[in-house]
């Protein structure tokens, strides 16, 4: 197993949650979102791992497409956004994004 005995630099995920339906369209509620990663990003104790759903998905195509909304969505973000029908149409209720601590260094001999 080479690949183990490599340098690696993984910690714990930080998990940013939203719990509650927030207008995403809005430029200060989605700007803070990018704040907030990018703060976690420039910590020293932080690794450039991340995952943003907003970065990575058509917002507009969410709220407002013409296909299912099963077909809306990537498989990258699926499991990070909760998405209910208010009035015929569909509402982002919570999400969730990431960040990764750094918590293991070095190389060891003994694998």
């Amino acid at each position: 197993m080479q690949s183990q005995i490599s340098d690696f630099n993984i910690g714990p995920v930080i998990m940013f949650v939203i719990p509650e339906a927030i207008n995403y369209e809005n430029e200060k509620f989605s700007n803070a979102m990018r704040l907030l990663v990018k703060q976690c990003q420039n910590e020293k104790k932080i690794n450039r791992f991340q995952l943003f759903w907003l970065d990575q998905e058509n917002l507009t195509n969410i709220l407002y497409g013409e296909d299912e909304l099963q077909f809306r969505l990537t498989p990258y973000s699926q499991n990070d956004l909760v998405i209910v029908e208010k009035n015929n149409q569909p509402m982002i209720k919570a999400s969730r994004f990431y960040c990764q601590y750094n918590s293991i260094f070095g190389k060891t001999n003994r694998l």
